[in-house]
Formats: C-alpha cells, sequence, structure tokens
C-alpha cells in the first residue's frame, strides 16, 4: 500500500498490484523461484509517468492512466517474449546489475 502512496494512487490499488501480478504469474509463468512483486523502483518510475499526464491532462483521474502504463508495459513484455529479447539481460554485467539494486535500496 505504500508503494501506491508513492505513486499518487489509492492505497487499495498497492493491494491489487501484490495480488493480481501473483495470479496471473501462477498461471502463466515459467520460472519456479522467481520473486514477482512490487518494489520502489516501480512505485518511482509509474509516479513520474503519472505526474507527466497530470500535467498534460489534469482531469484525467491517475487510476485510469496507471492501468493504462500497465496495460502498455504488459503488451511491450509480451513483444520482448515473443522476440525472444531476454538473452539482452544476460550482457549485463555483475558490477552494472550490483550498482543497480545498490542504487534501488
Amino acid at each position: 500500500m505504500a508503494y501506491a502512496a508513492i505513486a499518487g494512487l489509492p492505497l487499495v490499488a498497492g493491494l491489487y498490484t501484490a495480488l493480481v501480478p501473483l495470479v496471473v504469474y501462477a498461471v502463466m509463468g515459467t520460472s519456479r523461484p522467481l520473486s514477482v512483486t512490487t518494489t520502489s523502483t516501480i512505485a518511482i518510475l509509474t509516479a513520474g509517468a503519472l505526474r507527466e499526464v497530470a500535467l498534460i491532462a489534469p482531469n484525467e483521474p491517475l487510476v485510469s492512466v496507471a492501468a493504462t502504463l500497465a496495460v502498455l508495459v504488459g503488451l511491450m513484455l509480451l513483444l520482448a517474449s515473443i522476440l525472444r529479447l531476454g538473452i539482452v539481460a544476460s550482457l549485463i554485467s555483475d558490477p552494472v546489475l550490483t550498482g543497480f539494486k545498490a542504487g534501488v535500496g
């Protein structure tokens, strides 16, 4: 719920983001040890995107904008999966990943 507050959304949206991805991944997922959850990084990126849209269209409800953002990101991830772009992740070196993880924390 705190991540929803960071993104400027109603607190109940945080509960949905904790439950819905788990159910979807249980049905469609391919990796058993993978952790699927929201993170502070996703909340901050979502808040930044919502802030940009709020400046352009101030009358648009943020929940519908966040839902549209989630669908668009999901479609991009689905396209990346179809094109087998997961191999790109193996090109990222361990020091870069460690730095990213430390920066997220």
